[in-house]
């Protein structure tokens, strides 16, 4: 009987421990996942970041189009960032205003830094090179071609780097 009980015992023994290194590795999973989060939305321990991303919400990771057409939300984007920053004065704080004014126009519209940078370069492209536009880009540039006279105004921005605090490598 006693070689019986000893069975019994050290099988409800292992049976307990199974379920706690499970439990263990579902309390660190959910934890983890909490904390990642929390991460993402606050910025708390990603304080090794850089620059304007530890700002930025944003953090998906977004392929680029293989086909480079931009969208209408990405060239709304730009352009609005464009008018925001060129309507600014040169001052001491110029710096700080055009990092305000990145971050909230890219967290309202969930862009990320990455994308943000392909945009603005794919319509620094457009504008310099419309001559030779491949036959993949003509729908970009049919909606380029829509807000041109607005981007004509804001050349500045693009020509100066105005925004060369969201340009800077993280």
């Amino acid at each position: 009987m006693s070689k019986a009980r000893g069975s019994h015992s050290r099988r409800t023994r292992w049976t307990v421990l199974f379920f706690a290194l499970v439990a263990v590795a579902y309390l660190g999973t959910v934890l983890w996942k909490l904390f990642n989060e929390a991460d993402m939305a606050l910025g708390l321990i990603g304080s090794e970041r850089q620059g304007i991303e530890r700002f930025i919400t944003a953090r998906e990771h977004v392929s680029p189009a293989v086909d480079t057409v931009l969208t209408p939300r990405q060239i709304s984007v730009i352009l609005d960032i464009a008018e925001d920053i060129s309507r600014l004065a040169p001052d001491a704080a110029l710096a700080q205003r055009v990092r305000g004014i990145l971050v909230h126009r890219m967290n309202a519209s969930s862009m990320t830094l990455a994308e943000y940078r392909r945009t603005r370069s794919r319509v620094e492209h457009f504008l310099s090179d419309t001559a030779r536009v491949n036959q993949r880009d003509s729908l970009t540039v049919d909606r380029m071609s829509v807000v041109l006279p607005r981007i004509k105004l804001v050349n500045r921005f693009f020509t100066d780097h105005l925004d060369s605090i969201g340009l800077a490598p993280f």
